[in-house]
């Protein structure tokens, strides 16, 4: 899945507009508020975790886009077999998986400035996470989402 994910970081690489130095500068400086958002203290040093942000967040980015204009890759199609994606879904929305969802959002922003105004990447997410949301939930900005566990709770929450 490494390989994978490095493969993801570099199409991301690829399609954003802006450089990578500038988003791992964007990840060292929201450091402290995305390692306050664990529960459990993460032992990894800065250059390690800013890595670790960046490769998840820029894989989790380049899936969900795919996902939305089926613009998969030879690659992807002989890796991404159903039972995988399946999988991945599930994954995806595992408490010990989340990456806080406002430095996704951050990356993203940053990544793809003239995409995010028209396909915002809380519009993507909702989009992955459709089969979740019984309540047929709309995005609104009074919401606020912590992480992908947190949507599917919020997606299956009553109206208030």
């Amino acid at each position: 899945m490494e390989r994978f994910k490095l493969s993801y970081l570099k199409s991301f690489k690829e399609r954003a507009d802006t450089q990578l130095e500038d988003i791992v500068s964007t990840i060292k400086g929201a450091e402290e508020s995305v390692r306050e958002s664990y529960s459990e203290t993460i032992s990894l040093d800065s250059d390690d975790f800013v890595k670790m942000i960046l490769l998840d967040a820029s894989f989790i980015i380049e899936y969900f886009w795919k996902n939305k204009t089926l613009n998969w890759t030879d690659e992807d199609r002989e890796i991404l077999e159903p039972w995988l994606c399946n999988r991945m879904q599930m994954d995806f929305i595992l408490l010990e998986n989340q990456l806080p969802f406002f430095i996704i959002e951050k990356i993203y922003d940053i990544a793809f400035p003239s995409l995010s105004k028209n396909n915002s990447f809380i519009g993507l997410t909702f989009r992955q996470f459709e089969y979740y949301n019984v309540q047929i939930s709309q995005y609104s900005p009074l919401t606020k989402i912590l992480h992908f566990t947190d949507l599917v709770r919020n997606f299956c929450m009553p109206p208030s």
